[in-house]
């Protein structure tokens, strides 16, 4: 019986930039039954999170997270579901903390929470997410080849 990736992107602010990755890690680690991946892009006030797994765990999760840690994430947009996944874009549960320099625009601290506006940034962070996926497809692509090659 082939079995279908649940995968679901959401994005949040924080109110807790340092502790946010070991609370998903811890979550990940202690409550889960099968095997949870993804990849938490972790800003100085926002993260975007990519969760990967069946989906009873990808809820299970979100709601451990949720529940213990209340406080520490706030205004939580899902961007994208996706039930029927068969395949995984990653091999395990990645995070990584970026450089917020590129956002601190007094131009976009100036927009208006409009619908014109979120559509435009959904749409920036959807387009921005395949491009990495497709540089991580190449990567792992490339270091599969060069090791099949030895």
């Amino acid at each position: 019986m082939h079995t279908f990736v649940h995968r679901l992107i959401f994005c949040a602010k924080i109110t807790d930039c340092e502790n946010i990755v070991q609370v998903f890690d811890n979550s990940i680690k202690k409550n889960i039954t099968q095997h949870i991946t993804g990849l938490l892009l972790v800003y100085s006030d926002f993260v975007i999170h990519l969760i990967e797994s069946s989906e009873d765990d990808g809820f299970r999760l979100c709601h451990e997270v949720l529940i213990n840690n209340s406080g520490i994430m706030t205004d939580i947009k899902c961007l994208y579901i996706q039930n029927d996944a068969n395949k995984r874009f990653f091999k395990k549960w990645y995070f990584r903390r970026m450089n917020d320099d590129a956002l601190k625009n007094e131009e976009l601290e100036r927009l208006e929470s409009s619908f014109e506006n979120i559509c435009s940034i959904y749409e920036v962070i959807i387009l921005n997410l395949f491009k990495l996926y497709i540089e991580l497809w190449n990567k792992w692509k490339l270091e599969n080849y060069v090791s099949i090659d030895r």
